[in-house]
């Protein structure tokens, strides 16, 4: 048989009791592995254990322990060692073990454990034999080993703030935070300590005044979020016109009610219902000096004075109104520009400008009293709508009050395309589509049409009528005063017809495609042409 590995497991320590008797050793379990020509062993084995005072010769100590027929497996062996009556004195001791009576070559050394390291160092002085109450220690009294309570080498005091309880310092329950507040929330001290407030300030109702060089109450927000406020005012009120945030500026000097100042947006208004009337609203009620109800000025160059009114879906950009009942000049809109090139006003869309009222729009300039601009190509620069039922009402009227003047002037400027200059349309019974009147005293010109085009087929002035029965005129002209109704300097032109019309009234002119010149001298359906030319057929 090989000599076996052998361990030694002390499942209980070697501690010593500390009675006034002689210490004594306490069982402890040993653990071995034993192996075979090579080969863990599997079965049994007879084992003896001997201590001794030295590694090798020496004096036995105690009595011989056997195990006859103890079990083995895989080599490995576990057994409960008691040497009672044993006494230890501090001095080593060796543990020797036969297998199958063989003594196993080397003993191995069994060392006390820590603790009975620790108990050995009371050897010698007596322990008092009384049960210690909780928290007790064991104190040397002058004669012996006795319990007792424990005791610092120092004292302490709790200092402003803290509290002291059996030894343990803690924070005074008055200056304590409370736990568990609700989502932001502040805290508060009050006369019982710090407690949980809503994470508003109790002014309702309240006011402040002072004279400082500076803001009298100012509001830091440092959000990376957008839609956030630094101050939100809000009314709920459910039948009362309530406000939600008012300036006033009531000193003698020009002061500014709410000012507002950023790098996108000074004031911005907002409404969110379909009864809200305005997002931002003026009022002006002074009686005795011209006041604007809302004032915009723009100090730097390329800037606008209002700016980003817009209307979306069925909205109107710019709505202006005015209600008052003095029958003198009230204008809802009113632009004004002083400067050469400048515009009163100029808006910007599908519909740029529109008015509505005694006068639609009123504008005036040092150059242009109205300017418009349609830069799509089917864009209308200006459009004039006489929508009455009835009436003599006008889409556009143009009037030229100074000498030389012209009514209306319309440019069509396009490189190519069938673009129109101006375009006129009244949808009355008895609408007209363009009044123009000039009533300068010099050589006044009512309706003045140039077309400065290149193209044989160019036109000065383009009129047709479209209804598709009745006696109609694309083009009248009257002269009330007995003079020229109409003038031309050039080529009157007619395009030749292939037929005569199925109408005619006294004066009708046309030219049959034969080269015939047709004059109507008898009115009806069909008329009498009469030929006034040798050539062609009046057909």
């Amino acid at each position: 048989m090989n000599r076996p590995i052998r361990t030694l497991l002390l499942a209980a320590a070697i501690a010593l009791a500390l009675p006034a008797t002689a210490p004594r050793a306490e069982p402890f379990t040993f653990q071995g592995f034993l192996e075979q020509a090579g080969t863990p062993l599997n079965g049994s084995a007879k084992l003896a254990f001997k201590l001794y005072d030295a590694d090798t010769a020496g004096s036995q100590i105690g009595s011989t322990l056997t195990a006859n027929a103890w079990p083995v497996a895989a080599g490995v062996f576990s057994i409960d060692l008691d040497f009672t009556g044993v006494v230890f004195t501090g001095a080593a001791r060796w543990l020797q073990v036969e297998v199958n009576g063989t003594p196993l070559s080397g003993r191995i050394a069994v060392q006390p454990a820590p603790l009975a390291a620790s108990a050995n160092a009371l050897r010698g002085f007596n322990v008092l034999g009384s049960t210690p109450s909780s928290g007790q220690v064991l104190k040397w009294n002058g004669t012996a080993w006795a319990p007792a309570a424990e005791s610092g080498g120092s004292s302490y005091s709790a200092g402003e703030g803290l509290a002291l309880d059996a030894g343990v310092f803690s924070l005074n329950p008055m200056f304590r935070l409370p736990q568990g507040c609700p989502l932001g929330s502040l805290t508060r001290l009050g006369v019982m300590g710090w407690g949980c407030e809503p994470a508003q300030h109790d002014h309702f109702g309240e006011s402040w005044s002072g004279a400082v060089d500076g803001m009298g109450f100012s509001v830091g927000q440092t959000t990376t979020d957008s839609g956030w406020s630094a101050i939100a005012g809000n009314h709920f009120g459910i039948t009362a016109t309530g406000i939600g945030v008012q300036g006033r500026a009531m000193g003698p000097a020009a002061g500014i009610g709410v000012y507002g100042e950023g790098t996108h947006f000074g004031v911005e208004g907002y409404v969110s219902t379909a009864a809200a009337e305005a997002a931002v609203h003026g009022l002006a009620t002074a009686t005795a000096t011209a006041a604007a109800a809302i004032k915009g000025e723009a100090q730097a160059s390329a800037s606008r004075a209002v700016l980003g009114v817009h209307g979306h879906i069925d909205g109107i950009a710019l709505e202006g109104r005015a209600t008052s009942t003095n029958p003198g000049t009230a204008t809802g809109v009113f632009g004004t520009s002083t400067t050469i090139g400048g515009i009163g006003v100029r808006g910007e869309g599908s519909t740029g400008v529109r008015g509505k009222g005694g006068t639609g729009v009123s504008a005036e300039g040092v150059q242009y009293g109205v300017s418009s601009l349609a830069t799509d190509t089917t864009g209308v620069a200006l459009e004039g709508l006489a929508s009455a039922a009835t009436g003599n009402t006008f889409a556009v009227k143009a009037t030229v009050l100074s000498p030389g003047g012209v009514a209306l002037n319309g440019s069509n400027l396009a490189n190519s395309g069938a673009g129109l200059a101006l375009q006129v349309l009244s949808l009355a019974p008895d609408g007209v589509a363009a009044n123009i009147e000039a009533r300068g005293t010099g050589a006044s010109v009512g309706l003045h049409s140039l077309s400065e085009g290149e193209d044989p087929d160019a036109l000065g002035v383009h009129a047709q009528v479209s209804n598709s029965s009745g006696a109609g005129a694309a083009l009248f002209a009257e002269h009330r005063s007995g003079g020229v109704a109409a003038r031309l300097d050039g080529v009157l032109r007619l395009t030749p017809r292939s037929a005569a019309p199925s109408s005619c009234e006294l004066g009708d002119l046309y030219v049959h495609d034969s080269g015939a010149l047709c004059f109507c001298n008898a009115s009806g359906t069909p008329g009498t042409w009469e030929q006034i030319n040798a050539t062609g057929l009046c057909l």
